[in-house]
């Protein structure tokens, strides 16, 4: 409706009016905080998600870190296993030599 029609309608019919659109702009208002509630929990989420796949992230870091270490001490038992083994043999290489010289 444009002003024109408003000047030819009664008081009655404009207050009708009014109380129809004051109905339909809390409906309206509703449904917009519905909305915003629904809005605010899907952010919510996606911020969730943004901090589940950061704590991923930092959870692989440590991990390596973890695996990094663990590789390291078994490279470094391996390596004083072959040590001593390297001990052994040289010992026992002496232990012949001086068993012959004594005979």
């Amino acid at each position: 409706m444009n002003k024109n029609n408003y000047k030819n309608i009664s008081k009655k019919e404009l207050l009708e009016i009014m109380i129809l659109q004051s109905e339909r702009i809390e409906e309206l208002e509703k449904e917009l905080a519905i909305k915003e509630k629904k809005l605010n929990k899907k952010e919510i989420v996606i911020k969730e998600a943004g901090s589940i796949a950061e704590a991923t992230v930092k959870l692989n870091e440590i991990f390596e870190h973890a695996q990094q270490v663990a590789d390291d001490y078994v490279f470094n038992v391996k390596k004083m296993i072959k040590k001593e083994e390297n001990k052994k043999a040289k010992d026992k290489k002496t232990s012949k030599k001086s068993n012959k010289t004594k005979k």
